[in-house]
């Protein structure tokens, strides 16, 4: 056993010191970067010091950081903005080679009846060419002559070949003119839908490329992303530890509920004892009126109290119970888990997370100051 004189002693209680303080430092460096469950004792100035050097060194890795985000959301945004118009391009394109499917349709269906009018004028012209025929067998105006009661009836018969002969010369002409229009037009069809197909595949091929470009262009936003909400949790923790911890909340049980019910107001009464009434957005001013300590830090048991269409709030505000405050229970730091009536539905209750400094809350009711 060594046993140490006076000078040793105090050369004992300074390393004692050094430790203690390295301890703190240690301390002090894991709650800038990771996750604290304990409550913190009051910060010393020294201890603040090293917070507000911390936070000033997350500040500036955060404003990189959200240069980053913004040119990966600025890609994005442009990334989304091709692929929108290409695919523009093909829905119309598309509208194209379905208009012009059904006129091809529509020719056909005309195609099917132009050939069955085709096939009866073909019977009737070989009727014709056939009286033509027997017509010409006569081989002679003599021959007609012979053949007729008189003058008049020979005319009318050489007159009456003449007729067929010009009529068998005109149906075919018109048969040989519609079967040439409708081809023509069956042509400039299938052209037409060869060339939007064409072009239907290009601009899908553009599109899906523009598709890739977006999906990559959503990893890199989700990878600039990351940083910043994890520097922003970081950042939340330390002000949470700068503004120290808000009073303990002894709730209590429900000490009568005047509220109707379904509404967020009857819900937290039912959570804690609510000794004033009125709408949510007359909470925070009559719980400071009965004496209730109020602030801006989050704590469980602690009454929300939202302004007037803050964070989704009807215009009458909007009240909730704190739940969980992060770092805890899967909150991350900087967040809270709330419960809360008539927010999803009259009568339904609902959970959600909210950062702890969100423009939509107007502070937090503890207990009876």
């Amino acid at each position: 056993m060594v046993v140490l004189g006076e000078n040793g002693g105090q050369i004992l209680r300074g390393y004692r010191k050094i430790l203690a303080g390295l301890v703190v430092t240690t301390t002090l460096f894991a709650a800038s970067v990771g996750s604290i469950d304990q409550p913190q004792a009051a910060l010393s100035t020294t201890q603040q010091d090293v917070l507000k050097a911390r936070r000033a060194q997350l500040v500036a890795q955060l404003n990189a950081q959200l240069a980053l985000e913004h040119n990966a959301k600025s890609g994005l945004a442009g990334a989304e903005s091709q692929y929108y118009s290409a695919q523009v391009g093909v829905d119309q394109v598309r509208a194209q080679l379905k208009a012009t499917n059904a006129r091809l349709a529509h020719l056909q269906q005309s195609i099917a009846t132009e050939q069955k009018r085709d096939l009866d004028a073909q019977r009737q012209l070989a009727i014709l060419t056939r009286s033509t025929y027997e017509e010409a067998d006569t081989r002679s105006t003599l021959a007609a002559l012979l053949s007729s009661a008189d003058f008049g009836d020979a005319m009318a018969r050489l007159k009456s070949s003449d007729s067929v002969s010009s009529a068998v010369a005109e149906l075919q002409s018109q048969l040989d003119a519609d079967l040439a229009d409708v081809a023509k037009q069956r042509l400039a069809l299938q052209q037409e839908f060869a060339q939007a197909s064409v072009l239907e595949r290009q601009l899908s091929d553009q599109s899906n490329r523009f598709m890739a470009a977006v999906a990559q262009r959503n990893m890199d936003l989700n990878s600039a992303s990351a940083p910043v909400r994890a520097l922003e949790a970081q950042i939340a923790n330390i002000d949470n530890q700068l503004a120290g911890d808000p009073p303990p909340v002894n709730t209590g049980a429900s000490c009568g509920n005047r509220f109707a019910y379904g509404q967020c107001t009857y819900y937290v009464a039912t959570r804690r004892c609510i000794p004033w009434s009125g709408n949510a957005n007359q909470w925070y001013v009559n719980a400071a009126r009965m004496g209730y300590a109020e602030g801006h830090q989050p704590a469980v048991g602690a009454v929300v109290v939202f302004w007037p269409g803050g964070d989704g709030a009807s215009g009458v505000g909007h009240v909730g119970y704190v739940e969980v405050v992060g770092p805890a229970g899967g909150v991350p730091a900087g967040y809270f888990r709330l419960s809360e009536m008539n927010f999803g539905g009259w009568g339904h209750i609902n959970y959600r997370n909210l950062p702890n400094n969100s423009s939509g809350i107007q502070g937090f009711i503890y207990g009876k100051a």
